[in-house]
């Protein structure tokens, strides 16, 4: 065998063996892009799955008209004799109160009338909050799977229940604002069924109306999210 022959049969073998690692390494790293993908898709499920639970967790506690511990360090009730006086006057305000409670009572609603209402707008803020956070989840799985997910982590049953949650956070404001009215027009001395009365006592039957609506179709949906 010449040396030419030689050398063509050396550089066919470093061909071969160039090709062979190449080919190794080419599957070794698909190999290792493979699992990390499948790690991420696991990763992201996991954190689907743990957000999917808060958001029922946190519907539910809207639900109970409590807050979480995180809402709870922003604000927090009246004294519970004030708040036992406060509703106790605010019941008996269709029957009838003396000047003197209803007095106690305007003062009472300053401390005590907007809790309910605020505190349900910061958790329907944080409930539209974290499910912005679910969403994005959804879309990174999506991109990652090429699967449309929406619809099996029932994401518009998830967005339907904020969009409702928030309406009667608005509802329950406008509400204390008008019961403020009402005290007020009965302190300067206007009639139970006077006129202007009438029309506040027609807006406050209207929120009442929109606030059972809104109350009912939040329901729905989360019974729907807590049959999954």
């Amino acid at each position: 065998m010449t040396n030419l022959e030689i050398n063509k049969l050396s550089t066919s073998k470093i061909i071969v063996l160039v090709l062979v690692i190449m080919a190794i390494v080419y599957v070794l790293v698909n190999f290792l892009s493979s699992q990390r993908l499948q790690a991420y898709e696991e990763s992201l499920t996991n954190k689907l799955e743990e957000q999917k639970e808060y958001l029922i967790t946190m519907s539910n506690i809207i639900a109970s008209n409590s807050v979480d511990d995180e809402v709870e360090s922003i604000i927090s009730d009246c004294d519970p004799s004030y708040r036992v006086s406060f509703n106790n006057l605010l019941d008996r305000l269709n029957n009838g109160l003396s000047e003197e409670e209803l007095v106690e009572l305007d003062n009472l609603l300053g401390r005590c009338g907007d809790y309910v209402s605020t505190s349900a707008s910061i958790m329907s803020l944080r409930l539209g909050r974290e499910i912005q956070i679910y969403q994005d989840y959804i879309v990174s799985l999506e991109s990652l799977t090429g699967r449309k997910l929406e619809e099996e982590y029932m994401l518009d049953t998830f967005l339907s229940l904020a969009s409702e949650e928030a309406a009667q956070a608005l509802l329950a404001t406008e509400l204390v604002s008008l019961q403020d009215d009402i005290i007020k027009m009965l302190i300067s001395g206007t009639q139970p069924d006077s006129p202007q009365m009438e029309n506040v006592l027609n807006e406050v039957n209207e929120v009442q109306q929109n606030l059972l609506l809104a109350s009912t179709k939040s329901n729905n949906f989360r019974s729907e999210l807590n049959s999954i």
